[in-house]
């Protein structure tokens, strides 16, 4: 039976799918993967990440013995159920959202992302990621960090200076919520 794994708020009482766990060489956990990765899980990653600023977040396996409580209570963010209708949300015991409802009337601005790498490592081995959202003057630098939130960055500034020693390079929105979910599983269970 395979195990997946869960981003959870308890906070905001809601749980998003991160797929399920794949181990690298070294037997440590080298990402979440899906069969067929839905195209909008980045924006849902990140949208999650942003709505949970300063809450807690736990990652659950599905195998953990609280799972099932959650399951039961909480709402799931699932990119594979079939739209809902007014009626069908009113009712308490259905608990899911689809991904476009939970994105739904959300700007989530285009953005570029980066990989922070050790030098002579692919971007699949990643040690960072930054994002730039907008362009031009208006363009904001964030790094995913160790607090498990995107944070103000004069990363990609400081490069095209020739301030950084650091090799970076651009990335899909997936690579990065590829390497956003590495950092949350070292982060929330080091025990994988």
């Amino acid at each position: 039976m395979a195990v997946y794994a869960y981003l959870t708020c308890p906070a905001r009482r809601l749980f998003l799918g991160l797929g399920k766990p794949i181990r690298g060489a070294d037997g440590a956990v080298a990402r979440l993967a899906w069969a067929d990765p839905p195209e909008q899980l980045p924006d849902a990653l990140f949208t999650v990440l942003d709505d949970c600023v300063g809450a807690d977040l736990e990652l659950l396996l599905d195998s953990d013995d609280v799972f099932d409580d959650v399951l039961a209570t909480w709402t799931e963010i699932d990119p594979e159920i079939e739209s809902q209708t007014d009626a069908d949300l009113a009712q308490p015991d259905l608990l899911l959202i689809t991904f476009e409802t939970y994105l739904d009337g959300r700007t989530v601005p285009p953005a570029t992302y980066h990989a922070l790498l050790r030098p002579g490592l692919p971007p699949d081995q990643a040690s960072g990621v930054v994002r730039r959202r907008g362009t031009g003057a208006d363009a904001v630098d964030q790094a995913f960090t160790r607090n498990l939130r995107w944070e103000p960055t004069e990363f990609l500034r400081r490069s095209a200076l020739g301030m950084e020693t650091t090799e970076h390079v651009e990335i899909t929105a997936q690579q990065a919520a590829d390497v956003v979910t590495r950092v949350l599983c070292r982060r929330l269970r080091p025990d994988l």
